[in-house]
């Protein structure tokens, strides 16, 4: 029975981590942060995009409890502070994405927000681990002092901790196309819709050319093509302010669930109804003619 609660616990720590790295995902221009394009991979390497975080959490990299958490806030900490650090082209808007992040760990723990912010990302092991270097296994713009702190903590730590956070290339087309759709569930169910409606759709890893990094697309049943979920959520009309309103009027969403939901059928639908007030409208005047007619042929009568 302990057992059992324990493994409940877990998987709810798996979907409140899924969550975070949902509507970090989703958060405008949040491209540069998705997938780290300044290397091919990242054999042995700490998280420093928010694929690898997610493949991290697949991997049983963040354990439940406190520990788990606090290795989880760091990582996902990391995919901004490392921009940060290397105050490169994407530091400003790391900034500002890494403040809503920690917006959404500190609903969990104000400890995780603050690990976060303060989280010194290390660069993904090369090929020359055998003579490491400093400057080559710690970020831009970390002091002499953390170098080389950075640099001690790479000697003592034995490759064997990372085996959780397994390469991307491992991944078939197949695996990367049900995580992508996954994900779109989430994304579709903050946003205040169904996890299901994720079903409706089909998604396609593409390989970038002469590159080892992926594009997800999605499809429609109608074969439109969305680039990223914010343009499905968007197709059905979706955005995170519905949830709120979703389950304060839980009770009028089922009773007009058969009502149209999209702009293109309420527009329909207004056109469908002055159709039919039209229709009324020319019944009333038939009637009323026909209506004044009998009533002039009775007093007609009535005079004769």
């Amino acid at each position: 029975m302990a057992d059992d609660e324990k493994e409940i616990k877990r998987k709810k720590q798996v979907k409140r981590m899924t969550k975070i790295i949902s509507k970090a995902w989703s958060i405008p221009n949040s491209e540069p942060f998705q997938e780290w394009t300044k290397h091919p991979s990242q054999p042995a390497g700490e998280p420093l995009d928010l694929t690898s975080v997610g493949q991290a959490l697949d991997n049983g990299r963040y354990p439940h409890g406190r520990s788990g958490w606090e290795t989880f806030a760091n990582d996902i900490g990391g995919v901004y502070t490392w921009h940060i650090l290397s105050k490169d082209k994407h530091s400003t808007a790391a900034k500002a994405h890494g403040r809503e992040v920690q917006k959404l760990l500190g609903k969990v723990d104000p400890h995780l927000a603050e690990l976060a912010s303060k989280s010194e990302p290390k660069l993904p092991a090369t090929n020359n681990d055998s003579a490491p270097n400093k400057s080559a296994t710690t970020a831009p713009g970390l002091s002499k002092k953390r170098k080389a702190e950075s640099s001690n903590s790479d000697l003592s730590v034995p490759k064997k901790k990372h085996v959780h956070g397994s390469p991307e290339k491992t991944l078939t087309l197949s695996q990367r196309e049900q995580k992508g759709l996954d994900m779109l569930g989430v994304h579709l169910e903050e946003c205040g819709g169904l996890r299901s409606q994720a079903n409706t759709f089909r998604c396609k890893a593409i390989q970038r050319p002469g590159s080892d990094k992926f594009d997800i697309v999605y499809f429609s049943t109608e074969g439109k093509r969305f680039r990223s979920m914010i343009e499905v959520s968007r197709f059905l009309n979706l955005s995170p302010d519905d949830k709120s309103k979703r389950k304060s009027n839980t009770s009028s969403v089922r009773i007009n669930s058969s009502r149209p939901q999209g702009h293109r059928e309420i527009e329909a639908e207004k056109k469908k109804l002055r159709r039919e007030l039209e229709k009324l409208v020319k019944a009333h005047s038939k009637a009323s003619k026909s209506l004044d007619e009998i009533r002039n042929s009775l007093r007609g009568d009535t005079v004769h």
